[in-house]
């Protein structure tokens, strides 16, 4: 009998608000080409924007992602109504958006926290800052300040909008003094991990490494390792993560907001962080090694399962080795970290649409 796998779709409020958002776009690109399947892309775009509005306010969330991240979705679906905006000129699009933009502000950390190194301006979760906002793998930690700053560039008389600018600056506050305390790298750094506001639905803990308690335990000592901001508070230069090590995704992820951001307030300092960032990533590391393939200096080959090596191709990224928050890349060619990614990829092309207007 031969087994036959499938992958039963599903549906959530983040994955209905990035369709939405991409078939808004292809809307734009396709209008003048194909009229007939621009216009089906408009209307997907807002069918898929409404399930996910539905889907968020009745708490509907997939498997994959668990409960809804609230800054992660509000954020993207702020993005999404900006682009049907562009679309349509409607202005529902923007009073959704500002709804969710008020959601979004209140997931971000605005006072100045009582620790021995105060950081603010970065995000948690939930509107109650219950647990922070971290990503081991996958990064989408633009998608808070990606919205604000869209809203920001086509909603300048709305009423809100000095509140949006002012979480945009709160952000950059972030990312400045936070980087002081990355050198020598020059990095952005992981994220701020306060260690009893860890969720353990955003940690990929193998049943080979022991149970989730047990995981997390490993996850808090990883965080030890970083920088000490206040008891039980500390600064990661690369996340912490169990398995999936290799942090280009979430490094981009970083990038992306900062190019965002620099395009709205016009501020060459962010848009100079955003260019270390991608060269980081083409080979100005402690490695002198570009990591895309067939492109810089020292570049390896990458771990492909059914292809050939691709040029241009960009892997999971320089990962981590055991507690130590330092960078590790071992010649081998082996997954995670060398495994080809377009998660990675397609973000290093998003920063650098910004970078290059």
């Amino acid at each position: 009998n031969k087994t036959v796998y499938s992958n039963v779709a599903e549906n959530g409020p983040f994955e209905n608000f990035c369709a939405s958002a991409a078939l808004a776009k292809a809307y734009l690109v396709y209008n003048n080409e194909d009229k007939v399947f621009a216009d089906w892309c408009l209307r997907s775009a807002k069918e898929d924007f409404e399930f996910a509005k539905d889907g968020y306010k009745q708490g509907i969330y997939t498997k994959r992602w668990g409960p809804n991240v609230d800054s992660q979705v509000c954020g993207h679906g702020i993005i999404a109504a900006i682009e049907l905006y562009k679309c349509t000129l409607d202005s529902y699009y923007i009073d959704v958006a500002a709804t969710y933009a008020k959601i979004v502000l209140a997931c971000q950390q605005s006072d100045t926290p009582d620790w021995d190194i105060p950081l603010r301006g970065f995000f948690y979760e939930d509107p109650n800052h219950k647990w922070m906002l971290t990503y081991e793998h996958r990064g989408h930690e633009q998608s808070p300040v990606q919205g604000l700053a869209m809203l920001c560039e086509v909603a300048s008389n709305h009423p809100d909008y000095e509140t949006w600018i002012n979480g945009l600056k709160l952000y950059r506050e972030y990312v400045l003094d936070s980087m002081k305390l990355t050198k020598p790298y020059g990095l952005v750094p992981g994220h701020v991990y306060v260690l009893d506001k860890l969720n353990s639905d955003r940690f990929t803990i193998p049943a080979s490494y022991g149970t989730i308690p047990e995981g997390m335990e490993i996850l808090r000592n990883q965080a030890r390792s970083g920088k000490k901001l206040a008891d039980n508070v500390y600064l990661r230069i690369f996340p912490v993560a169990v398995q999936r090590r290799g942090y280009h995704a979430t490094l981009l992820s970083k990038t992306k907001a900062i190019s965002m951001i620099a395009k709205v307030l016009n501020d060459e300092e962010l848009k100079q962080i955003a260019i270390d960032q991608l060269e980081w990533v083409m080979g100005k590391n402690p490695f002198a090694s570009s990591t895309m393939y067939g492109c810089g200096y020292n570049y390896h080959p990458l771990y492909v399962a059914f292809s050939r090596q691709m040029v241009g191709a960009l892997p999971v990224g320089i990962m981590t080795n055991g507690d130590n928050d330092a960078p590790y890349w071992p010649v081998r060619d082996h997954a995670v970290f060398k495994e080809i990614w377009g998660h990675t990829t397609g973000k290093y092309l998003w920063v650098l649409a910004d970078l290059i207007k």
